[in-house]
């Protein structure tokens, strides 16, 4: 048996879930979305098993989790599917409406030809491309904000700090 359970609130989003096989029960948590850690118990019995997990459950519910029935499908906020949806909308409209506007489809495609004949041939560039340098650049061997202090009155790094007499 798989109990899955989730925590939301302003500050988390939780999830612990629970699998009781045979003598022993397994226990995942961690935040949604992430795979988590995960503990497994054994018992003398099966039924011990099943009657530890009931009492894990029963604490975490009143903790504040609520099971989820299918983890996968998780509720969505309804007002989101909603915003989601008229976002698709807005954008199906602005792109049929982009499709017929002539001037966008020069600026897009500038010399459209006939369906179903050739692209037209292009002669190689006039001038010789040559690469541009890497990016990111390479990384420094030094750091450009090293100091170099020189030692004070004549003695090695090793001698500050200590006492000549």
């Amino acid at each position: 048996m798989k109990r899955y359970l989730e925590y939301r609130d302003d500050k988390s989003e939780k999830f612990w879930e629970i699998n009781v096989g045979g003598s022993s029960h397994t226990v995942r948590f961690g935040k949604v979305g992430a795979k988590g850690q995960s503990k497994t118990k054994e018992f003398d019995s099966a039924e011990e098993a099943q009657k530890s997990a009931d009492k894990l459950i029963a604490s975490k519910k009143k903790k504040g989790y609520a099971e989820v029935v299918d983890s996968s499908a998780a509720p969505v906020d309804p007002a989101f599917k909603t915003l989601v949806e008229d976002v698709i909308a807005a954008m199906r409209t602005t792109i049929s409406e982009q499709q017929s506007d002539p001037e966008l489809l020069e600026l897009m495609m500038p010399k459209a030809r006939a369906p179903g004949s050739s692209p037209p041939h292009r002669s190689p560039p006039s001038r010789v491309l040559r690469p541009c340098r890497p990016w990111p650049p390479p990384r420094m061997t030094r750091s450009p904000l090293t100091l170099r202090v020189p030692a004070v009155g004549g003695q090695g790094a090793g001698a500050r700090g200590r006492s000549s007499g």
